[in-house]
C-alpha cells in the first residue's frame, strides 16, 4: 500500500518553516527550560486562538484569552487566584462593552493554565511522570498541546494513547509509537472538524518530530473524509458568508447570483488541501465518502447576506477561526396547519461564532421589528435558500431593477459597520443609505456578484 506526505499540508497552513524551527530548536541537546517554555508558549497560541474578549469555542464554552475555559469547574477561582481581584470575571464573561484582557494579561492568565496542565502530567503524581524523563522534548510539548485541547480525555490513563506510549518507552517497538500517532491524527476527530484536523496534524508533526509525516492510503482517505464532512456541516449551518455586492464608481452597488460549487466539486478542492493534486479518487477515498450517505447531486448553500464595499478596496472578510463575532444566523422555516411553507421564519436565538465582514465594510439591514438593533439573520438579506439579491428584489415593487427611493423600503435600508466586531449592532454603527451617499442598489439579473469563501 502507498504512502502519500501530509507535509503538503502544513504548507498550505503555512506553518512548515515555522514547525520544523520548533522542531531544531527542541533538539538542541542544551536547550533550557526557558527556551522550552517559549517554544511551547509559541506552539499552543499557534493553535489555540488568543483574544482578548470572550467567545464560545466549538463545544460552546466561554473562552477568552488562549484557551481559557471560562466555564469549566473553578475556573472564577482559579482567574481570582491569577488576577487578585484586579480584572472582573463577570464583565469578561459577559462581554461588557470596555472590558477585555491586556496582551500581558492573557499571558498571566496563560502561564497559570499551562503549569497546572504541566503539573498534571509531569508533576509529583503526574500522568506521565513515570516516563517523563524518556520522552524527548517535542514529544513531551506535543502531549501537553494535546492535553490543554483535550484534557484526560484525549491523553489520560485509560486512553489508548497513554497505554501505546507507554509501551514504546518500555519496549522501544515502533509500533506502540505508530498507533499512538495514528490514534492523535486519525482517531481523536470525532466530529469532523477542520480546524481539529489542521490542529491533530501540526500536534502529529510535532509528536513525531517530521514535518513530513507519512499516513497510509486509507488514513489519508479518512483524513480527507473527515474534512469534506466538516465542511459539509459549515456549509449547512451558514458560518460563512460567500456572496458580496461589487461597487461602481457610480455610488451603485451590483449583485447577481452565481451558482454554488456542487458538493463533489468542493470535494475535489478538498482534496487538493489534502493531498497532492496528482492523486485520484481511489476505492479507500470513494469507500469514506460514500458512507456519509450523501447524494453526488447535493448542493448546499452558505447563507451569504448582502455585503458593500464601502471604501472601494474590495470586501473584506475575516475567517471564521479569527472571528470574535457571535450573531444569529440559524432560522426555522414557519408552516401553516397543513404543514406547508407560509412565507416566514423564526430564529432560533442562538449566537454563534462566524466569518465576519471586517469594520470597513457593511451589511445591508432592514429593522423588520423596528427596535433599532439587528436581531439576527432575518434582518439582513440573504438566508440559507436565497440570495441576498433574490431577497431584496422582492421589495423592487416597480420591477425596475433598481432599489432606489421609488421603493417603499429605500429609507428603511441601512447599511451596519460592526467597528468593534463583536456580532452585536450599537446606533453608531448603523447608517441610511442616504448618509453614504448611496442612490441605488442593482437587483436586476445582469447585475454581479464575487464569491468568497471565508471557512
Amino acid at each position: 500500500m502507498t504512502t502519500k506526505e501530509l507535509s503538503t499540508n502544513l504548507d498550505k497552513l503555512n506553518v512548515t518553516d515555522k514547525i520544523q524551527g520548533y522542531l531544531t530548536q527542541l533538539a538542541n541537546p542544551n536547550l533550557t527550560e526557558a527556551e522550552y517554555i517559549d517554544i511551547r508558549y509559541q506552539f499552543i497560541k499557534l493553535n489555540e486562538k488568543s483574544l482578548p474578549t470572550s467567545y464560545q469555542d466549538d463545544k460552546g464554552n466561554v473562552t477568552v484569552g488562549i484557551g481559557f475555559n471560562m466555564d469549566a469547574a473553578g475556573a472564577e477561582a482559579a482567574w481570582q487566584k491569577v488576577f487578585q481581584g484586579s480584572v472582573n470575571f463577570n464583565d469578561i464573561y459577559n462581554r461588557v462593552p470596555g472590558a477585555f484582557l491586556t496582551n500581558p494579561q492573557i499571558r498571566k492568565l496563560y502561564d497559570y493554565s499551562v503549569s497546572v496542565r504541566e503539573d498534571a502530567l509531569f508533576g509529583t503524581d503526574g500522568i506521565y511522570t513515570n516516563i517523563k524523563d524518556s520522552l524527548t522534548a517535542n514529544q513531551k510539548l506535543a502531549i501537553e498541546d494535546l492535553y490543554f485541547n483535550g484534557g484526560s480525555g484525549l491523553v489520560g490513563k485509560k486512553t489508548s494513547f497513554y497505554s501505546d506510549i507507554q509501551n514504546y518507552v518500555a519496549t522501544g517497538n515502533q509500533a506502540y509509537f505508530d498507533n499512538a500517532l495514528e490514534e492523535v491524527m486519525d482517531r481523536s476527530n470525532s466530529s469532523f472538524n477542520i480546524g481539529l484536523s489542521h490542529r491533530r496534524l501540526k500536534e502529529g508533526a510535532m509528536l513525531s518530530g517530521n514535518v513530513g509525516i507519512t499516513q497510509s492510503e486509507e488514513e489519508v482517505a479518512q483524513l480527507v473524509a473527515y474534512n469534506v464532512k466538516a465542511g459539509y456541516k459549515v456549509m449547512i449551518n451558514g458560518k460563512s458568508w460567500t456572496d458580496y455586492l461589487a461597487s461602481s464608481e457610480t455610488g451603485e452597488f451590483k449583485d447577481t447570483l452565481q451558482l454554488d460549487q456542487d458538493f463533489m466539486s468542493l470535494i475535489k478542492s478538498e482534496l487538493q488541501n489534502q493531498i497532492q493534486q496528482s492523486v485520484a479518487i481511489n476505492s479507500n477515498i470513494q469507500s469514506y465518502l460514500n458512507s456519509f450517505a450523501f447524494a453526488e447531486s447535493t448542493s448546499a448553500r452558505r447563507v451569504d447576506p448582502l455585503t458593500l464595499d464601502l471604501d472601494g478596496d474590495g470586501v473584506e472578510l475575516v475567517n471564521v477561526s479569527n472571528s470574535t463575532a457571535f450573531f444569529d444566523l440559524d432560522v426555522t422555516a414557519n408552516t401553516d396547519a397543513d404543514g406547508n411553507f407560509d412565507g416566514t421564519y423564526t430564529s432560533d436565538g442562538v449566537k454563534e461564532q462566524v466569518g465576519w465582514v471586517q469594520s470597513d465594510d457593511g451589511l445591508l439591514t432592514l429593522d423588520k421589528n423596528s427596535n433599532g438593533t439587528v436581531d439576527n439573520i432575518l434582518e439582513l438579506f440573504g438566508k440559507s435558500n436565497k440570495t441576498g439579491t433574490e431577497e431584496l428584489r422582492e421589495y423592487d415593487l416597480n420591477n425596475d431593477g433598481v432599489i432606489n427611493s421609488s421603493d417603499a423600503v429605500f429609507s428603511g435600508l441601512k447599511v451596519w459597520q460592526d467597528l468593534n466586531q463583536d456580532g452585536e449592532s450599537q446606533a453608531d454603527e448603523l447608517k441610511t443609505l442616504s448618509e453614504l451617499n448611496i442612490a441605488s442598489i442593482n437587483v436586476s439579473d445582469s447585475s454581479l456578484t464575487t464569491l468568497n469563501q471565508t471557512s
